[in-house]
């Protein structure tokens, strides 16, 4: 199978090209860094993605804060890379107030008009309304986000030939259920790449990854 470097993808009303490199891990894409340790190429951009990929990524966030800090990461990452959006985290935390679920959702004009002009984040009115409106529905749950996720375990994540592909049947529906749910900006795409994140489907030990 041949993948594409870059794919189209609608996300419920938005068309984003988004990198294939930094939504999947391919079987042989797995590159030795300047640290001895494999990672796929995606994450091995830097000490930033080192990090992220080694201590959290495939693993479930915990606290609904770093939900919401990983849904919002996604969002912003449509269109760019990993790297990129990894660079502005720190700069992501404290303009979003450390993403705690109850205070985004209260986001109004002003907050929106206060991030717009911070220029240490992403200056995306889209991607910016798109987190609030994520964290307004992950507060109106009736159960953890988490747990609306873990549904979608257990679903097969490969191609008939073994590799990954940029989405599932599964990632389909996850990302019809959030949209029903009040999410937005996450596509078929984003939620495989949501899955992945999260630790969802098993990706790490699929790879054989260390962590």
């Amino acid at each position: 199978m041949i993948y594409p470097r870059r794919v189209r993808c609608a996300f419920y009303g938005a068309a984003m090209t988004i990198s294939t490199d930094d939504l999947t891990v391919h079987p042989n894409d797995l590159i030795l860094c300047a640290d001895g340790r494999s990672r796929p190429r995606w994450a091995s951009r830097g000490e930033a993605c080192w990090r992220y990929f080694d201590e959290e990524w495939g693993r479930p966030p915990g606290r609904p804060d770093r939900w919401l800090e990983t849904v919002a990461l996604t969002v912003f990452q449509l269109g760019v890379t990993w790297q990129a959006v990894l660079g502005k985290r720190e700069s992501l935390r404290v303009a979003f107030e450390g993403f705690h679920v109850e205070q985004v959702a209260a986001y109004g004009e002003e907050e929106v008009d206060r991030l717009l002009v911070d220029q240490g984040i992403f200056r995306n009115r889209r991607k910016i309304e798109a987190t609030i409106t994520n964290a307004r529905a992950m507060a109106a749950l009736r159960e953890p986000f988490g747990e609306v996720l873990s549904r979608y375990a257990g679903h097969p994540f490969l191609d008939d030939d073994g590799t990954v592909p940029t989405f599932t049947p599964a990632s389909t529906q996850l990302a019809g259920e959030l949209k029903d749910l009040g999410f937005t900006h996450i596509g078929p795409t984003a939620a495989f790449s949501l899955m992945q994140a999260t630790g969802v489907i098993p990706i790490r030990a699929h790879y054989n990854l260390s962590g």
